[in-house]
């Protein structure tokens, strides 16, 4: 079995040429622009989550944590994608949301 993983792997190239095109090919900006030529209802979302993440909308854990801790509040701003994560990890690590 390992032998197949490696040899799957080897397919893709070696790890860092791999993470560098995950990296690359995971572009807001790369997304979108596949998301266009294949005509995808989602290419206005992507967009719009990539305006987002220039203006600095999402808020970070220690953000998270403050409002939590000083207001009691659950739910800061909207629900995205960071946001679960993060209550995930928090979760992990005991804190109740």
């Amino acid at each position: 079995m390992i032998d197949r993983i490696v040899d799957i792997v080897e397919k893709y190239g070696c790890p860092d040429k791999i993470n560098s095109e995950a990296r690359r090919n995971g572009s807001i900006e790369l997304l979108v622009e596949k998301a266009r030529e294949k005509n995808s209802e989602y290419a206005g979302n992507l967009a719009w989550l990539g305006e987002q993440i220039e203006k600095k909308k999402f808020i970070s854990i220690d953000e998270y944590l403050y409002y939590y801790t000083s207001y009691g509040v659950k739910q800061v701003l909207n629900i995205n994608g960071a946001t679960v994560l993060a209550g995930y990890l928090l979760h992990k690590l005991g804190v109740e949301y």
